[in-house]
């Protein structure tokens, strides 16, 4: 037993530094993220201990953000699959060509049936075949040596490679949806979601993969920072989840206009909003979207100052 904690003594003190480390940065950057919120809706900032009791669920969805774009960089992972069919030796130029045919292909089909068409589930039945069908054909024109010994293996490894590229892809591109659709709406998301993707696998055959990855992360960075408020959406949606605000009811819900009473601040910071029906996060959104858009800081003010009036007064008019 003494031999036993000796051993894991030390591994046991990292992951308890390690872990104290990763939690005082996630409460530091999820009060710059709240604090970023709070100015572009108008109120005043809130010190580093409000912070740290729901900073995962503030991160959440950024580090999912750049999880996804290090899962999509990472699409040269196919390199095994690709060696399986030369013996475990790496995969020559036209075999990945041939993958890279299937995966765009599906990529494609779900861009055009998923994004536009808005239908995923048709659009997934639809590209796996015609992804796998496309890269068995580009191997067949070539009358590549691996074939003579049948088409079932490369097939299998097709829908093995296709199917993980479409994932990657519909992940990606629903969780940029989800950080852009304050500024960017309809099918765009998947539109970049397609090029990023079919991006990363051409950068993959000329590149690193380090370089790849780290172009990728920061590219999705800028576009969520700087392009697109995300990270408010990911803070509002993390004051909603909690029920710290972000649009939830404002007070107790003892009346019928309390359910219509909206906080899309804090508790302490709070921007009240009327709602018809409910509070629900969309209408939540609709109003952070016309904050976001305020010129400056004296349109917030007069927005704001708006929707409280109406609340009192549902006939209110706003100047």
């Amino acid at each position: 037993m003494l031999a036993f904690n000796t051993r894991w003594q030390p591994l046991l003190d990292t992951g308890l530094k390690l872990g104290g480390l990763a939690w005082l940065v996630m409460s530091f950057l999820s009060w710059l993220l709240l604090n970023d919120y709070l100015g572009a809706t108008g109120q005043t900032g809130v010190p580093l201990d409000f912070a740290g009791t729901w900073a995962v669920l503030v991160l959440f969805g950024a580090l999912l953000v750049l999880a996804l774009a290090a899962l999509g960089a990472m699409f040269t992972g196919g390199a095994p699959i690709m060696a399986s069919l030369h013996s475990g030796q790496p995969a020559p130029f036209a075999t990945r060509a041939g993958f890279f045919a299937g995966a765009v292909m599906a990529l494609v089909i779900l861009f055009v049936i998923g994004g536009l068409g808005g239908s995923i589930p048709l659009a997934i039945g639809i590209a796996l075949p015609v992804g796998v069908a496309a890269g068995l054909l580009f191997f067949h024109m070539r009358q590549e040596p691996f074939l003579s010994e049948g088409y079932a293996k490369p097939a299998g490894l097709l829908l093995l490679w296709v199917s993980t590229a479409s994932l990657l892809f519909l992940v990606f591109a629903i969780n940029l949806d989800s950080v852009l659709r304050l500024q960017l709406g309809g099918a765009t998301p998947f539109a970049i979601a397609l090029a990023v993707s079919a991006g990363q696998m051409i950068l993959c055959f000329l590149l690193p993969r380090g370089w790849v990855l780290g172009g990728t992360v920061l590219g999705v960075v800028w576009l969520t920072t700087f392009v697109s408020p995300g990270p408010r959406i990911m803070v509002l949606t993390a004051l909603y989840l909690t029920n710290l605000g972000g649009g939830m009811p404002a007070t107790a819900l003892t009346t019928p206009k309390a359910a219509e009473t909206c906080n899309l601040g804090t508790a302490d910071r709070p921007i009240l909003y009327a709602a018809n029906g409910s509070c629900d996060k969309q209408v939540a959104l609709q109003h952070l979207r016309q904050l976001v858009k305020a010129p400056n800081l004296a349109a917030r003010g007069a927005i704001i100052a708006c929707w409280r009036r109406k609340v009192d007064q549902p006939d209110a008019t706003c100047d």
